[in-house]
């Protein structure tokens, strides 16, 4: 394990799960390019895939990550992680789930976007489409742990919105049967015609709404409705 101080990630290397260090590094944690390490600033920790860094800024004892690895980590530039090698295993299997509006992708744009980048349960990434960034979250990996998406090998699966299915039959406002609903509504409205009328006493307009309701094919509930 070794600590070295944050630096921003090269343009080319921001939202690929990359890390820059310098050969000096990369010998003393026994890693070669391509590689994965993973860098740790507790409670938080991301795996990172290891390519060198610019001839300009070797034996600087920075590392360059991008800003999504500084947010998952917790870090700004400057602060200082700590490093070590890590023990990954090709991914099997990865659900995901968008976080941002869902896109009409297939598996294999999921494997051509995310091809080497290291993963586990909760990881964000994002997938270029047409112009714009989609962000999904990693929800599941088969084996656990970090994983590597392996192009053509790791098979996806996308997590639709859960959606209750709509049940026609039931009024949305009240919740009671439509068809009861659309019955009441008729005797309503033959009621508040009747009470603006000389029909008859309270008892009668009772009884003419319980026929009325009944004639339209529903038994009156017990519960009168006061106009």
């Amino acid at each position: 394990m070794t600590t070295l101080r944050v630096s921003e990630a090269y343009n080319r290397d921001v939202n690929r799960r990359i890390i820059r260090i310098d050969y000096s590094t990369m010998s003393k944690l026994k890693v070669e390019m391509g590689d994965y390490v993973v860098v740790i600033k507790k409670p938080n920790e991301v795996c990172l895939r290891v390519l060198p860094i610019y001839p300009s800024d070797d034996d600087k004892n920075i590392c360059r990550i991008d800003d999504p690895s500084r947010k998952t980590l917790g870090v700004k530039v400057g602060d200082r992680v700590k490093i070590t090698k890590a023990q990954v295993k090709q991914a099997i299997n990865v659900e995901v789930e968008f976080l941002s509006e869902p896109i009409s992708i297939d598996e294999r744009y999921l494997n051509d976007s995310l091809d080497t980048m290291p993963v586990k349960n909760g990881s964000i990434v994002q997938i270029p489409y047409f112009g714009t960034l989609s962000k999904l979250r990693v929800i599941r990996t088969d084996p656990e742990g970090f994983v590597v998406i392996k192009n053509n090998t790791t098979k996806f699966t996308i997590k639709t919105p859960n959606q209750d299915p709509v049940d026609e039959s039931t009024c949305p406002t009240c919740g009671c049967n439509k068809e009861v609903a659309r019955r009441w509504v008729l005797v309503d409205n033959i009621l508040r015609s009747a009470s603006k009328t000389n029909w008859g006493d309270r008892k009668s307009i009772d009884n003419f709404a319980e026929f009325l309701f009944n004639v339209l094919g529903k038994e009156l509930d017990s519960k009168t409705t006061k106009y």
